[in-house]
């Protein structure tokens, strides 16, 4: 007996509570670090770099598998409480690879400034921050495949699931520059974010026990509701690296932005805590908008229209 489609509404708190967590780590890391890395700029840097690669190398690696999940809710489950268990030991992995951080020693004399520390202390942190940012990177897909988007609605399904996951991001980067940081410290704060991972967690596996197997086994569709990896994309190889490489163009421009402001507010304020997190506030708050406004249009105007719209 097939279930019918599941509704996006009971996992928009999930992705909320995920995307808080997610950002309350974020603010915090690039706090733990910059003593490691010398100074706030550098342990930016390192701590955006980690993030866009772990979310960008999850996502990609999950949408190779995504549509032949069953029980897509079930590993997203399993996601969040393997981020909950990274995220509750990051700030003692963090401490124990403090004097790593520290071993390569310049032979110029430069110090903290020669660029060959600056690559090994780079390497060290993204290393340490890419599994849990690989995770968190898988389960906006798993999320979506959970929800059964249909070919005419996958626009704005996405825009929904990525409006809750940015609310919920904004409200931890303000959260945690503002409140949980200075009030539990960094332990703290990576513990409450832990607790909420494992509250997304333990809500999936309820919501996977409640809807059951989706469509019945994995890898097979229901006939009556064609999602969007049946459906056929005709486009050829230019259009595809064009519109590839305006997106890599423009998120380096944005991640180039975003470091310059954090550090000249930084100035501002007097503490790169609170610029950071006003910073990623700003930066992602206005993303969301910006996917969720146009995302209900999209469905109508076409794959054809999309591109130029977004131009």
């Amino acid at each position: 007996m097939n279930n019918p489609q599941p509704r996006s509404s009971p996992v928009l708190l999930l992705i909320f509570i995920s995307g808080a967590a997610g950002l309350v780590y974020q603010v915090a890391w690039m706090r733990q670090l910059q003593p490691a890395m010398g100074g706030s700029v550098y342990a930016i840097i390192a701590v955006l770099a980690s993030f866009m690669a772990g979310l960008a190398a999850g996502s990609a690696v999950i949408s190779r598998v995504v549509a032949r999940l069953s029980r897509p809710l079930v590993v997203y489950a399993l996601l969040e409480l393997f981020i909950a268990v990274w995220g509750l030991l990051s700030p003692l992995l963090l401490s124990l690879a403090g004097p790593a951080f520290d071993a390569y020693h310049p032979v110029s004399g430069s110090g903290a400034s020669d660029p060959a520390m600056a690559a090994w202390r780079f390497l060290l942190a993204f290393l340490l921050l890419l599994p849990p940012t690989f995770a968190m990177g898988a389960t906006l897909p798993a999320v979506a495949r959970a929800c059964g988007p249909r070919h005419d609605t996958v626009g704005r399904l996405m825009g929904r699931l990525y409006a809750a996951s940015s609310a919920g991001a904004v409200c931890g980067a303000l959260g945690a520059g503002f409140l949980v940081l200075p009030a539990l410290g960094l332990a703290g704060g990576c513990r409450l974010a832990a607790l909420g991972n494992l509250a997304a967690a333990i809500g999936a596996w309820m919501l996977s026990r409640r809807w059951g197997p989706l469509h019945g086994s994995a890898g097979q569709a229901d006939a009556a509701e064609p999602v969007l990896q049946d459906i056929p994309v005709r486009t050829t190889g230019v259009r595809v690296l064009t519109i590839h490489l305006a997106a890599v163009l423009s998120g380096a421009a944005s991640m180039a932005l975003e470091v310059a402001w954090s550090r000249n507010f930084a100035m501002l304020f007097g503490s790169s805590v609170y610029a950071i997190s006003l910073v990623l506030a700003a930066f992602i708050g206005g993303i969301a908008l910006g996917a969720y406004a146009p995302s209900r249009f999209f469905d109508r105007w076409g794959a054809s229209r999309v591109p130029a719209a977004a131009a």
